[in-house]
């Protein structure tokens, strides 16, 4: 018969057991937790019934991107809602998919834009966008836009509807394009980092910012080049959908503070009667 184990081996296994025991019962805990939270979500979509005549909100609240940066799915289980995440991110090609589909819709008449929290977007996502919403016009249906506050990016969107609402304490603002770059020479000689610089070709600046404090000539150059085709893409653009003068789009301060004047300060009025 073998001896009973020692007071001392006793405590150590009483302790094992009941660290073990609470590790199993927290993970259970967590696992079962987030099984009933995802079933609970899943269960509590409703069936959407849409009616003739209907109209699709589109709420671009956030940044448009190609390809979104991580997507995980229990948190979009978590945010599904009606409530926008204007933090987050939304996929090109599922606003392009809703609109589309939108256009071969027999129960949707009407395409509402809401770009009060769309944040950033590059212009060729923009301009395919505003092709699908010309897809969606040619099939008969009318598009609406609303906002608080138009920038560039929801005005331009804003541009191909039909008809644009703006909040009567909003506005316009379209102050063209600008380029900022950061340069840290003075701070590594500071640092004592000397860069090992390669470069050939005037045009290359992309290694400017370890060798200069400022932008040179032909960087300036090449991006006020960039910049104008850009702008004046856009421009002609959103003049083209408005059908006004393009140099009306961002006029010089003497104009902008005339028209402020005759609207009485009321920036929305200007941005109505300059349509």
């Amino acid at each position: 018969m073998s001896a009973n184990p020692s007071f001392f081996k006793r405590i150590c296994l009483f302790i094992w057991h009941t660290l073990n025991g609470t590790r199993k019962l927290i993970l259970n805990l967590i696992f079962f937790g987030l099984l009933a939270a995802i079933l609970i979500a899943i269960g509590s979509s409703e069936d959407i019934k849409v009616e003739d005549n209907s109209a699709l909100v589109l709420n671009l609240a956030g940044t448009i991107v190609d390809q979104k940066q991580q997507v995980d799915p229990l948190e979009a289980a978590f945010k599904q809602g009606n409530n926008a995440n204007t933090d987050g991110e939304i996929l090109l090609a599922d606003v392009l998919y809703v609109i589309d589909n939108a256009a071969q819709d027999k129960r949707i008449s009407l395409l509402v834009l809401d770009l009060a929290d769309l944040k950033r977007a590059g212009i060729s996502k923009l301009q395919s966008i505003g092709d699908a919403l010309t897809r969606f016009k040619e099939s008969g249906k009318k598009v609406v836009a609303i906002g608080n506050y138009y920038e560039q990016n929801q005005y331009f969107l804003a541009s191909f509807a039909d008809n644009i609402y703006l909040n009567p304490q909003g506005g316009v603002s379209l102050d063209g394009l600008s380029m900022y770059n950061q340069y840290f020479k003075s701070a590594l000689d500071k640092l004592k980092v000397k860069a090992h610089i390669f470069r050939v070709g005037t045009f290359k600046s992309a290694v400017e910012p370890y060798m200069r404090d400022d932008m040179s000539d032909a960087a300036r150059e090449a991006s006020s080049a960039l910049l104008a085709d850009v702008w004046q893409s856009y421009t002609q653009t959103v003049a083209g959908n408005r059908h006004i003068d393009p140099n009306s789009l961002v006029p010089d301060a003497s104009i902008y503070l005339a028209e402020l004047d005759k609207a009485n300060g009321d920036s929305a009025a200007m941005a109505i009667n300059m349509k």
